[in-house]
């Protein structure tokens, strides 16, 4: 299965999970190159914003004398 984790501010890696270590970092394999990071967890959707709509005033009508 493969994880995201993150080894720096900056920096992020994928790979396939190794391990679960007991203080909750990962550790993941990238071919040949083991990275050990903090897992990133995905965020739920965020709900969808409907915008609000205002009903246009009917044109008056007009006024014939």
């Amino acid at each position: 299965m493969l994880r995201t984790i993150q080894v720096s501010s900056c920096i992020s890696v994928q790979g396939e999970i190794v391990e679960v270590m007991t203080d909750g970092t990962v550790l993941i394999r990238d071919g040949n190159t083991l990275y050990r990071g903090r897992p990133i967890e995905l965020r739920p959707e965020a709900p969808a914003v409907v915008p609000r709509v205002r009903a246009r005033a009917e044109p008056k009508a007009a006024v014939t004398a």
